[in-house]
């Protein structure tokens, strides 16, 4: 059953202790937990586990695990703490109640010797030490803390019911519960040791916090300290500490050094300590005791402050270090080239995406830590090149098609339990519905399953086709990138050219979809609407003097319109060259950002100009010199230093240098297509549905080579020639040049 602490008020952020004892001579205790908000789970003082997975409303997440060997002969105790928050990060979803579930029973030969699950004969306290505080400026992971040891020890009392559990949609009589119990789809996060890599600064301290003696403060005295964890880093510090009572430590967490000017900051070298930490910080009061401090929540940096006020005793802080977590990301793939960025460019891509997978995708795990539908189908792509994994993808996915309203249209950001719409990022949610069966052809009841919902979110584009055969103004957040200019992101109210190209497009994965489920006449019904609305934009929205397609019925110009004109099929061929070519050329029209950067990429790729393509990558390695070791939002305001959607080196890299790319939806054929992009050679492995693909070209004095092993198979071509490699699943790779 669910339990609460009888102390526990509604809407209340809180930390609350639960545990249970119990004698122990033989058997087995498998478990199911969960809680609402947060739990860590103890047994015989030693975390176990920690969870729920990220839920939403529809689905609270349980996790199961084997105690039996934390279990010893004699008096054991099963305890947890459970975090209930109450307005804070609104990426996890929760109720109004504080509620722990432990359902568990020790087995033997014979049965169940004793049911040690949550009820009344668990016993609970608040933790009145522990109090939720929040940063001074806005982002949705406002959640740290402030831990004050001189509080009084917790009071335990029995705990009371709160309502029984039901698993896996075992209803009884179909009426719903609160918590609608999912066993957890995706794996454990990482808890990888790491130590920071040097001091940055430090004023008023002894000692070598880097070695395990630690330091010390003096008594009376306000010192810092400033590490560098070396590169950027999800994870939960780790430190024991000794003072007395009335002394603090304040820890704050940042992404990079940065230089504040009233409520305006700026970065340059992110190791620049001209700058200043600023951000994120956990703040303990001390008491005459030993303490080792853990942040309940993961938090985000490359650069720690921690900062010491000793009163009349010193000040001792020792085993300082942090864990590493995020999603367990297996990759399997790897590259290599003659551009002597490469290296860094890939490890850095690599470490931005998995930065931002956690228990969903995020858009950054610094200031948000919430899943977007563009951010996110952007990051799926991304991994999808890296390894088979497709776990989290599937999760996400399907969490973005729960959140959609009777309308159709789907929220911007979802799990969250404040609700946004970007109609331009419910396209972004079939764009990322069409990728996953191309890279996952084995799931193809998944998708098709999506289908209705599909032409749910097109229906609503289609109710605002108007007169002139565009869609309308959609109302809502119109967000298309981070421009130069543009007041939120936006071209301006009206017609978006954008989104009627990016609603074509739409129609025509959707279409190749329900040709692949053989719903033929659904499918000519989608590409009849793509060819109707890219023709209406086309004629509407170009201007024959500039040579552009305006950003809104209003007026102005910027690369997007071209892009999405391009991808859309609107324009093709010599025309999409020119188009292009033109766009490039005028140093006047804004740009796309890091976010649009893939979709520039792909229209420069489809016009022939990849090789103009790959220059843009400058903006990268401008990063690198920078000192991030990880990608910035944009390149205009550079809030958050890690964001998902700048790892576009990854798709570039195996999608288009090495060349390799899935074919279809059936997962029989990967074409192999390597661009050279000036570049003297390339090497490197992709995973595909066909398993993982290696490359390797070179392309000097006039003579390109080719090698490609599939399977273990390998075939050899010249420019002029065309081979294929047939695997033991009799699947084909197609090598074209």
């Amino acid at each position: 059953m669910w339990i609460t602490d009888n102390r526990a008020e509604p809407k209340q952020d809180g930390l609350f202790h639960f545990k249970k004892r119990f004698n122990y001579t033989e058997g087995t205790l498998i478990a199911r937990v969960s809680a609402d908000t947060r739990y860590k789970l103890f047994v015989n003082g030693r975390e176990v586990l920690c969870g729920p997975s990220k839920g939403n409303r529809y689905v609270t997440y349980y996790e199961t695990v084997d105690l039996t060997p934390y279990l010893t002969e004699g008096e054991n105790e099963i305890s947890a703490l459970v975090l209930h928050l109450n307005y804070r990060m609104a990426s996890i979803h929760r109720t109004e109640k504080t509620a722990f579930l432990f359902d568990g029973q020790i087995v033997g030969k014979n049965g169940v010797i004793e049911d040690v699950s949550s009820d009344e004969s668990w016993v609970s306290a608040p933790d009145s030490s522990f109090t939720c505080t929040a940063p001074d400026y806005w982002c949705f992971t406002d959640f740290t803390e402030r831990i004050d040891y001189t509080a009084e020890s917790p009071e335990f009392m029995s705990c009371v019911k709160v309502c029984d559990a039901v698993f896996d949609n075992d209803y009884p009589y179909g009426e719903m519960a609160a918590w609608r119990l999912k066993e957890r789809e995706i794996p454990q996060l990482t808890n990888t040791e790491r130590e920071f890599v040097r001091v940055m600064r430090s004023e008023a301290v002894e000692g070598d916090i880097l070695s395990k003696k630690g330091i010390s403060v003096a008594p009376n005295t306000t010192a810092y300290i400033e590490l560098d964890a070396g590169v950027h880093f999800t994870g939960t510090p780790h430190l024991l500490v000794k003072g007395s009572s009335g002394a603090s430590v304040k820890i704050t967490y940042a992404e990079s050094y940065i230089f504040k000017d009233g409520w305006r900051i700026t970065k340059k070298m992110r190791d620049d300590t001209d700058g200043i930490i600023y951000g994120m910080t956990d703040q303990l009061i001390l008491d005459d005791n030993s303490h080792l401090y853990e942040p309940f929540w993961l938090r985000t940096f490359r650069f720690i402050r921690v900062e010491i006020t000793s009163t009349d005793s010193p000040v001792y802080i020792s085993d300082l270090k942090f864990f590493e977590n995020k999603y367990p990301l297996s990759v399997s793939a790897r590259f290599d080239s003659s551009d002597p960025d490469s290296a860094a460019l890939w490890e850095n891509s690599i470490r931005t995406v998995n930065n931002c997978m956690h228990e969903t995708f995020e858009d950054c795990p610094y200031y948000e830590q919430t899943q977007y539908a563009m951010d996110s189908r952007l990051e799926m792509l991304f991994t999808y090149h890296l390894g088979a994994d497709r776990r989290l993808a599937k999760k996400g996915i399907n969490e973005f098609f729960l959140s959609q309203y009777p309308d159709g249209m789907t929220q911007a950001r979802f799990p969250s339990l404040s609700e946004q719409v970007i109609p331009g990022f419910a396209l972004h949610v079939v764009y990322m519905a069409e990728d996953y069966l191309r890279f996952t052809p084995t799931d193809r009841g998944f998708v098709r399953g999506l289908m209705p919902k599909i032409d749910a979110i097109l229906s609503w584009f289609d109710r605002l086709v108007d007169d002139r055969g565009v869609v309308a103004d959609t109302g809502y957040w119109r967000f298309l990138d981070w421009v130069k200019g543009w007041r939120d992101g936006s071209p301006g109210k009206g017609a978006m050219a954008a989104y009627s190209f990016m609603y074509a497009l739409a129609l025509k994965k959707a279409s190749d979809l329900a040709t692949a489920f053989g719903y033929n006449d659904l499918a000519a019904e989608y590409a009849d609407r793509a060819d109707r609305i890219n023709s209406s934009a086309k004629e509407y929205f170009y201007d024959t003097e500039r040579g552009f397609f305006t950003d809104t019925e209003n007026g102005g110009f910027s690369q997007h319109a071209q892009v999405w004109a391009v991808l859309s099929g609107a324009v093709s061929g010599d025309e999409a060259t020119a188009l292009m070519t033109r766009m490039l050329d005028d140093a006047d029209l804004p740009i796309c950002s890091y976010s649009m950067r893939y979709f520039l990429f792909r229209a420069l790729e489809m016009a022939g100009l990849y090789d103009r393509a790959y220059g843009l990558l400058d903006g990268w390695r401008d990063m690198i010199k920078r000192g991030l070791t990880t990608w910035a939002e944009d390149d205009v305001q550079e809030r958050s230093d890690c964001h998902g959607w700048g790892s576009l080196p990854i798709y570039e890299f195996s999608a288009v240098i090495l060349g390799v790319r899935p074919i279809g939806y059936e997962g029989k054929a990967v074409e192999i297509r390597p661009t050279l992009a000036g570049l003297e050679y390339a090497n490197g492995v992709v995973s595909t549905p066909l398993g993982d693909v290696e490359v390797n070209w070179t392309a000097k004095d006039g003579k390109f080579t080719l090698s490609v092993s599939g399977n273990g198979e390998k075939r050899v071509t010249l420019p002029d020639g065309t081979t294929h490699i047939i695997t033991e699943e009799k699947a084909t790779l197609f090598c074209a040049i």
